[in-house]
């Protein structure tokens, strides 16, 4: 089941067509990535970081 589609509220970082090219090479092209803050916070965890410095 696809999840729903996240909020302005649930964005902490967001890109938009995103094209990266090298020497002629596109290794990435027209990329949408929205990251949640709900994301962040799990990678914080599993990384063991339980403060906010």
């Amino acid at each position: 089941m696809p999840s729903a589609k996240p909020t302005m509220d649930d964005l902490i970082l967001e890109t938009r067509r995103l094209t990266k090219e090298f020497k002629g090479f596109v290794t990435v092209d027209h990329v949408h990535l929205p990251v949640r803050r709900s994301i962040v916070v799990e990678i914080e965890y599993r990384m063991g970081r339980t403060s906010g410095s």
